[in-house]
């Protein structure tokens, strides 16, 4: 997640491919393997809270909280 970033709420995913995914777990720019969507997709739904708070705190300019990564 970057601070003051763009709507909708997102966070950006790195590794061997790029994109942007939204809080449902959609794809909204750049794709994925199938594979990581699928486990992209179960940790969204066990992250969805911290990451709407997350998006709060970035876009007041706040320290973001550690979320466990995948």
């Amino acid at each position: 997640m970057y601070y003051h970033d763009h709507y909708p709420p997102h966070f950006h995913v790195r590794g061997s491919n790029h994109a942007v995914v939204d809080f449902s777990g959609r794809v909204i720019a750049g794709d994925l393997p199938p594979q990581a969507m699928n486990k992209l997709t179960s940790w969204v739904e066990m992250h969805k809270l911290e990451l709407e708070d997350n998006w709060k705190k970035a876009q007041a300019g706040q320290k973001l909280s550690h979320i466990q990564p995948l």
